[in-house]
């Protein structure tokens, strides 16, 4: 039964590997069969990050990071009514990866779990700037890389995404990857979703000099999918510049 109220603002002029959220920066589970739980906790503040240059940033209205070290067996992330109605707004130009998510930007979980019920996010994701390598973005969670179960979730915020890449990469296997979803951007791990919607809309402008990947649930996904009484209703629009 936790909450934050508080806006939470950097507009400092360079800062390097960041991890940020209301909830918690960056949870690092060491040792074996852990479980975190977390429930009623709701945020209502605005993020607004806009340094001049920025290393790795991980961001969400949540959880910012959630790590696990040691054998990566048994460790879980399990939240329940989580809500969220603050705007999560970064303008900067970033010289590493990014992950940007509603509930969670990253969460590096090895062969582990992470569980979220009835839960909300109805804020919106807005990020500009330029970015040299990928950019990972979800109305949720932004990546993941374990088991996910979604069961009564929705994402009713929207998620605007201006950037340009700034690569000089020219090979294929090196070029930055954009995955911009409307639950999750991008998932490593198996993903079940039970009566779980995206109501928010997608806009994506820029240049890019990578593959691009958009979707109105998930946008780029390389392992079981399961999904029941689920759904998109968000637009999605894609700018015309010729990069995109």
């Amino acid at each position: 039964n936790c909450s934050n109220s508080q806006p939470f603002i950097i507009d400092a002029n360079k800062i390097g590997s960041t991890a940020i959220g209301p909830l918690c920066g960056k949870l690092v589970h060491q040792g074996a069969k852990l479980t975190s739980i977390v429930k009623n906790f709701s945020n209502t503040a605005d993020y607004t990050i806009t340094p001049k240059t920025m290393a790795n940033v991980v961001v969400s209205m949540f959880l910012g990071y959630f790590n696990s070290s040691g054998d990566q067996q048994s460790m879980y992330m399990e939240a329940d009514n989580v809500t969220n109605s603050g705007d999560l707004n970064v303008n900067g130009d970033s010289t590493s990866a990014c992950y940007y998510g509603g509930f969670c930007g990253y969460a590096r979980l090895g062969r582990t779990r992470l569980t979220m019920t009835n839960s909300t996010n109805s804020g919106d994701i807005n990020i500009s700037g330029s970015i040299l390598n990928n950019l990972l973005v979800g109305g949720l969670v932004g990546t993941h890389t374990a088991t996910q179960i979604f069961t009564n979730v929705v994402n009713e915020g929207d998620i605007n995404i201006d950037v340009v890449s700034t690569s000089t990469a020219t090979a294929a296997d090196e070029l930055p990857m954009f995955t911009i979803g409307g639950i999750v951007g991008n998932q490593m791990g198996s993903q079940t979703s039970n009566n779980c919607y995206n109501k928010g809309n997608i806009t994506f402008t820029g240049s890019t000099k990578g593959k691009v990947y958009i979707g109105g649930h998930i946008a780029y996904h390389n392992a079981t999918l399961a999904m029941t009484d689920s759904g998109n209703t968000g637009n999605i629009f894609v700018g015309t510049d010729a990069k995109s």
